[in-house]
């Protein structure tokens, strides 16, 4: 198990995950899919889950590629929606930025098969946090349909819980400690949890396959980590393969600020 351990919490735990990150997984083009294609999808907004209209998108040839120059340029439209035009087959960055700074810049990879138009490659955007504020993102395909965001917490003053679609907030001291602000139930996601304020504790995020028919590893569910007002996660996990209704992500010590990756699939929540 891999453990990064700090002792100024969020914001070390965002320098020292710049350099050491879980990655999207990079695929090659196969040789049948060269030639020029196209690729759509939505951009919705992390927190209250609708689509975008008016983020400008920079295009650039390459995995997480934010340098070199755009091969286009285009907006969303109505609901978030995108199209890119026409590209040789490969991977792409995108650059998705606002005006007057609404939204974090972010960036996210999507890919170009000859011949075709490849569907919903869609992305969430995060606005603005605070220094101390953690917001998990998690998003996945049509299938499975119905994938949940858990959040365990005991803290330590005593006070434990857990947040879901159950129980969507955590309050004290009339302080939003944790909230799940967006539950989606028909495929894609996102579904967004946030930690508002660190009370000291311990934290665990898991996603539950709702319906449970034990294919969760069989999806592309993905769960992207930002700590801070960052522009990218600091983490960006894929579900493993095998079989199970729960994933275990990640463990969260905010008194010492130590991130603990799971990243376990099985029908139990990983201690």
């Amino acid at each position: 198990m891999w453990v990064l351990t700090t002792y100024s919490r969020f914001w070390e735990v965002r320098k020292r995950c710049e350099d050491t990150r879980y990655c999207e997984l990079a695929e090659l083009i196969p040789e049948a899919d060269k030639g020029k294609g196209k690729a759509d999808g939505y951009i919705s907004d992390s927190v209250i889950g609708d689509g975008i209209k008016g983020l400008k998108i920079c295009i650039r040839k390459g995995i997480n590629n934010i340098y070199t120059a755009p091969e286009a340029a285009i907006e969303t439209g109505k609901n978030g929606y995108y199209q890119t035009p026409e590209l040789e087959a490969g991977n792409y960055c995108l650059e998705i930025s606002s005006e007057n700074d609404r939204y974090m810049s972010s960036y996210f990879n999507i890919k170009v098969f000859g011949s075709m138009s490849m569907k919903n490659q869609n992305m969430s955007i995060s606005a603005s946090l605070k220094d101390n504020q953690m917001r998990v993102v998690l998003t996945w395909g049509a299938r499975p349909q119905d994938l949940d965001s858990h959040l365990d917490y005991s803290l330590s003053n005593g006070k434990s819980g857990h947040i879901s679609y159950r129980e969507k907030e955590s309050v004290l001291n009339n302080v939003c400690i944790a909230k799940l602000d967006v539950d989606d139930v028909d495929g894609y996601g996102p579904e967004t949890t946030t930690i508002y304020h660190d009370e000291t504790g311990d934290y665990t995020f898991y996603v539950d396959d709702y319906i449970k028919r034990n294919g969760l590893g069989d999806g592309n569910a993905m769960v992207r980590v930002y700590l801070g007002n960052q522009t990218v996660p600091s983490y960006t996990f894929t579900v493993p393969e095998g079989k199970g209704n729960i994933w275990t992500v990640f463990k969260y010590n905010s008194a010492v600020g130590r991130l603990t990756v799971v990243n376990e699939l099985g029908n139990t929540v990983k201690e």
